[in-house]
Order: C-alpha cells, then sequence, then structure tokens
C-alpha cells in the first residue's frame, strides 16, 4: 500500500467523521425544532396558528446559518491541515503574509448562502405548517363531544404523527438538509483556503465511495478541475 493511498484514506476517514458528528447535531436539532415552537406559541397570549410559522421561520434559518458556519470552518481547518503536509511553505516568501492576513470571512459567500438559507427555511416552514394547520387549529379551539381544545400533550403527539419528526417524512427531511448544506459549506471552505493560499491552481475532484453517491458525483471521480473554474 502506497503512503499517498493511506494518506487519502486517513484523510477521507477523518473527513467523513468530522462532517458525521456536525451532520448529527445540526439535524437532531432541526428535527426537534417543531416541538420547541410548540412550546414558545403557547407562551403567547391568545396564540394564533400562523403564529407558529412566524416562530418557526427565523429559528430555522438561524439552524441552518450555524450549520453552514460549521462546515465552512471545518472545511477551512481541513484545507489548511492537506496544505500543511502537501506543501514545503518555507518555499514560498508571501507565506507569513498569508497567514497574518487570512480571514475566515468571505462576504460574497456568506450573501450567497444566506439567499440559499432563507428560501430553504421559508420552503420548509410553509410546507410543514400546512400539514399540521388543522392540529394547530385544534388546539385553539373548542372541538366537537368535549367543548375543549386539544391538550398540549394530543398536539404534540399529532405532530409527531403528522410530520413523522422521529422517524419518518421530517426526520429524514433534516437529515438531508443537514448533509447537504454540510457539504456544500465544507467544500466552499476548503475551496477558500486553496484560493487565499495563492499556491493551489487545480483541485481533484473525489467522492466517498459508499451507497449515497449520485451517478452524477461518480462520472467525475478522479476529475482535474482548475481552481478559478471551480464551479
Amino acid at each position: 500500500m502506497s503512503a499517498d493511498f493511506q494518506f487519502n484514506q486517513q484523510t477521507e476517514k477523518l473527513i467523513i467523521n468530522d462532517l458525521n458528528k456536525l451532520e448529527n447535531n445540526s439535524k437532531n436539532l432541526i428535527r426537534s425544532l417543531p416541538i420547541k415552537i410548540i412550546s414558545a406559541l403557547f407562551k403567547l397570549d391568545n396564540p394564533k396558528p400562523e403564529q407558529w410559522k412566524q416562530l418557526l421561520l427565523p429559528q430555522l434559518q438561524s439552524l441552518l446559518w450555524v450549520t453552514w458556519l460549521n462546515g465552512w470552518d471545518l472545511g477551512l481547518s481541513h484545507g489548511n491541515r492537506e496544505l500543511d503536509k502537501r506543501v514545503e511553505f518555507n518555499r514560498f516568501a508571501n507565506f507569513d503574509e498569508f497567514v497574518k492576513n487570512r480571514s475566515i470571512r468571505n462576504t460574497p459567500a456568506e450573501d450567497a448562502i444566506r439567499s440559499r438559507i432563507n428560501q430553504l427555511a421559508s420552503d420548509v416552514t410553509n410546507s410543514e405548517c400546512l400539514r399540521i394547520k388543522d392540529l394547530l387549529y385544534s388546539a385553539i379551539s373548542s372541538q366537537p363531544g368535549t367543548g375543549e381544545p386539544i391538550s398540549r400533550e394530543q398536539l404534540v403527539d399529532g405532530i409527531e404523527r403528522e410530520l413523522g419528526i422521529k422517524a419518518g417524512r421530517y426526520a429524514n427531511r433534516a437529515q438531508t438538509i443537514a448533509r447537504t448544506e454540510l457539504t456544500f459549506a465544507y467544500n466552499a471552505g476548503r475551496l477558500q483556503t486553496y484560493r487565499d493560499s495563492g499556491l493551489v491552481e487545480a483541485v481533484k475532484f473525489y467522492t466517498i465511495l459508499d451507497e449515497r453517491r449520485c451517478p452524477i458525483c461518480a462520472s467525475r471521480q478522479g476529475l482535474v478541475i482548475p481552481l478559478k473554474n471551480w464551479r
């Protein structure tokens, strides 16, 4: 087994482990958010169903933003580590200046991701609100037979059944969102590291060889891409 192959295996394992930790944390936070909002809703005087959406949207936007920043920071960290292993920096006169001046801030990237996150959060919020609208109304209006709204426990149970928060549609959606946004941000962070260094001219496309790999990514395995044409 060559040293380069061993390096690639170790690097891939590190990337997967670190991304999995972030993904699980983000997934669980996104998945638990609808129930968390119920508590906030019923702390209001005369709560209305549409307020659930108003409460959910900024919370989801915030979670997605944190998810993206975590992936971005991890990509920067791994990119720096890779450059440290691959390049003899002492051969480059500008390296000290590069280290002193580099920053994780990238305003164009942040502006782009903010727009992406806002749209995604709005889509999720609107679709999930439609699915549980009747339940929310049942929690604030008199019901036939009892003359009372359904209890908070009944509301939570109904939302969990409708959304499949623990093991259904919404849980799968939370995992997909966390994985997609983290992967996108992670790769953006690594590429930014390479650009900032001024030492990288091209990157090679690698995919994780598992059941989640799509045909498009599989077709690009090993493709060498000039950094200026990374998109």
